[in-house]
């Protein structure tokens, strides 16, 4: 019993531990490591031509995180809606000037967006996901915990079932 419950307790650390760790959402895509920071625009940098070149979000933490857009072997690409809800799709070498009036749109009114960077470059902006992902991520853990403590908590009621058949079978054939 004691073992029973000792290996019990030792699976639902086992499942609950990775919940506790959870801090940073990465994607990856096997070869090189990029980051996802959501925030909103604190402000715009542009050439003479009117052209983006970086810009710099702050996340929810407060942290100001400066990116540069690429329009060289990385491009950086857009996925952005305008005032009208009119999704607007391109990149920085086709849209430069419209990535920066769309994005100075998004900076007045303070939408939040959701850009993909590696080595402080922005690889895609677009609008912020309305999930927020590190939740999902902690209710699909707990959820799997869950499921597998009530998978053991079942096989233990069995268990303890078939003790008590086997003890009601043994009583009745010594009588």
């Amino acid at each position: 019993m004691i073992k029973k419950n000792t290996t019990i307790a030792l699976i639902i650390f086992t499942l609950i531990t990775p919940i506790l760790n959870i801090q940073i959402v990465n994607a990856d895509d096997g070869k090189n490591h990029y980051s996802l920071i959501s925030g909103v625009i604190t402000s715009i940098t542009k050439n003479s031509e009117d052209h983006l070149e970086s810009l710099e979000i702050v996340d929810n933490k407060g942290n100001i995180i400066k990116l540069n857009v690429s329009s060289e072997n990385i491009n950086t690409e857009y996925g952005l809606e305008n005032i009208t809800g009119e999704r607007w799709v391109s990149n920085q070498k086709e849209s430069p000037k419209k990535a920066y009036q769309i994005l100075l749109d998004h900076q007045e009114r303070l939408i939040p967006i959701t850009v993909t960077i590696r080595d402080e470059i922005a690889l895609k902006i677009v609008e912020k996901e309305k999930r927020n992902l590190d939740t999902n991520l902690t209710y699909l853990a707990v959820v799997f915990a869950l499921a597998w403590l009530s998978f053991f908590g079942y096989i233990y009621i069995i268990e303890r079932r078939h003790k008590i058949l086997e003890s009601k079978i043994k009583t009745n054939l010594n009588e």
